[in-house]
């Protein structure tokens, strides 16, 4: 008889803990996967180091964050109301794909230069290596079709294919990317004339529909942060190349440039 009441108890025991965490998943979530992964895993190794060492801090920490990862429920955000669930992302500029299945980074920028023109210079793909960082090449291979050659941070040769997708003359362009997990799936830029006339306002999207590693990482709270740096920069390097390009004429470009006024020297097109 007394070598199964301990069995009973733990049997109490599991079930309690079970309890407190259904009622506590009751409460809305409002942390991100990424978070609840992180919290989960921050969590573990926290609880583990408290036990093995004796430390309480440790296991109090742990224990909390623990709590945090299984019932997606943060304390602190309920009382900013914050909800990360909603909005997973860092930043404004970085949203959820219609469905959830993926996210979006966009970028706006004013160009002094009409919708059309915008249109036409962004149309004429083989002038993408003049604003694209990295693209070194690309040769149409149909009305609608083009391959793209690149070369990475290492130097690495990168090649693609674009096709287009959508088309509305003077406003929108939109296409997919075939054959390169790297890049993001889907791209579209639009062109809006400016209030009273100042200029167009391009805004440019890429979509990641299959970049699940690159999703979590933007949804840690830390690492999150400079991951939406990084991507954030790259589209709206691609949008300040492109206003040099249609207002001057040239990008400006300090490669093999390193003093003087050589420096402001640029890349005519």
């Amino acid at each position: 008889m007394s070598s199964e009441q301990p069995s009973n108890r733990a049997i109490v025991n599991i079930r309690d803990i079970r309890d407190i965490l259904q009622r506590a998943t009751d409460k809305p979530t409002n942390i991100s996967q990424g978070e609840r992964l992180g919290s989960l895993v921050g969590g573990g190794l926290l609880t583990l180091f408290g036990l093995t060492k004796g430390s309480l801090a440790s296991l109090l920490l742990g224990g909390g964050l623990l709590y945090r990862g299984a019932t997606g429920h943060s304390v602190l955000y309920d009382r900013l109301h914050v909800n990360r669930a909603e909005h997973p992302f860092p930043s404004s500029n970085v949203s959820k794909l219609p469905g959830g299945a993926g996210f979006r980074v966009h970028r706006a920028m004013t160009i002094q230069a009409s919708p059309e023109q915008l249109y036409d210079t962004w149309r004429d793909v083989e002038r993408a290596p003049a604003y694209m960082p990295m693209v070194q090449e690309v040769c149409k291979t149909g009305e609608k079709s083009s391959h793209w050659l690149a070369r990475g941070p290492q130097g690495q040769r990168l090649e693609w294919d674009i096709e287009t997708v959508r088309e509305e003359p003077g406003r929108l362009i939109e296409w997919r990317v075939l054959n390169n997990p790297m890049l993001e799936d889907n791209g579209r830029v639009r062109f809006t004339a400016a209030p009273e006339g100042r200029g167009t306002i391009a805004i440019l999207e890429m979509d990641f529909a299959h970049h699940r590693k690159l999703q979590t990482a933007l949804e840690m709270p830390l690492l999150g942060r400079a991951t939406d740096i990084m991507l954030e920069t790259q589209v709206a390097e691609i949008l300040h190349r492109f206003k040099s390009l249609v207002e001057a004429g040239e990008v400006p470009t300090i490669k093999g440039q390193p003093t003087g006024k050589q420096a402001e020297e640029g890349v005519r097109v």
